[in-house]
């Protein structure tokens, strides 16, 4: 696939927050290569996370993006493709439709992906840079308002350097570590103290005796993060943009392949153990990896 300089680009990505930061590398790459503004069709809280000149986002889940998957679409209800010279989609892959729609209001230029193809061992990122034939060995830049850093080190900065950004969530319960509770209680012991964030998805979430940030937009959440000295999460989103953004971490997996899924830079994978027959298949429990043994982790990034 050629992409010469000047040419335009609109992409097409459904992902949630880990998936898009695993994207991002190649997004990037392809505006480098282009030097001209992408069009980035995507969920808008993505576009916090992206400098404005490079990247413009259009949110996927407007009608202009869904009438796309029409089977007899009128010529005024879709997003207009045909100025862009490069179409480049990763959802919708196995409908007729949206296949049949792009071809027709691109001339067949439009390029679609399956969302996750990945071969056996793949990462993620790489799977996606190979889908157009890019280079994207550079990880990828998060851009963070000005103002967020401020609002950053007014949160952190007044909790002392043995503060540890937590977030005890992900987009599935069956990702979530069952230890955090202790291992807060065990960190407080060795003098440290944490930071929780919170979002739509640890709404029931027990916020007794935490310092927590609720809500807060990406931009808010990188800052906190790139300034955090040291980071605890799940299988998440949210320990790709601990990653990305410089923070020293563990990720707790459970069956996640990280080979496809780590997040890389660094935070470290810390793996559970086999699922335990008292708590069932699907919680990683405190039997599969111990409060203990994830605290001397912790304590091992803290001194390097």
């Amino acid at each position: 696939m050629s992409f010469a300089s000047g040419t335009t680009a609109i992409l097409l990505f459904p992902g949630a927050l880990g998936d898009f930061l695993c994207f991002l590398p190649a997004a990037q790459a392809l505006q480098r290569r282009l030097r001209t503004r992408v069009t980035l069709v995507a969920k808008p809280a993505y576009a916090a996370l992206l400098d404005a000149t490079e990247f413009e986002v259009v949110a996927i889940d407007t009608a202009r993006i869904s009438a796309l998957f029409e089977r007899d679409l009128a010529p005024d209800r879709a997003i207009q493709l045909g100025a862009y010279d490069h179409v480049l989609s990763w959802t919708g892959s196995t409908s007729a439709e949206l296949r049949r729609n792009l071809a027709e209001r691109t001339g067949g230029r439009a390029k679609l992906f399956p969302f996750r193809g990945f071969r056996p061992g793949q990462h993620a990122s790489r799977y996606f840079a190979e889908c157009i034939g890019i280079d994207a060995t550079s990880p990828a830049t998060i851009f963070i308002a000005d103002d967020a850093r401020r609002w950053a080190a007014q949160i952190l900065d007044p909790l002392g350097p043995r503060i540890m950004v937590v977030h005890p969530g992900s987009g599935s319960p069956a990702k979530n570590w069952q230890g955090m509770a202790e291992l807060a209680d065990l960190w407080r012991g060795r003098g440290g103290e944490l930071l929780t964030l919170l979002g739509p998805a640890e709404e029931s979430h027990d916020q007794t005796d935490q310092l927590a940030v609720r809500d807060q937009s990406l931009d808010r959440v990188a800052a906190l993060l790139q300034r955090a000295p040291l980071y605890l999460g799940n299988d998440s989103g949210v320990s790709h943009l601990a990653a990305a953004v410089g923070c020293r971490g563990l990720a707790v997996f459970g069956e996640t392949d990280p080979t496809t899924w780590q997040p890389g830079g660094s935070v470290d994978v810390l793996r559970a153990g086999p699922p335990c027959q008292h708590c069932g298949p699907h919680r990683i429990c405190e039997h599969r990896l111990a409060p203990a043994e994830v605290l001397q982790q912790l304590e091992a990034l803290g001194s390097r």
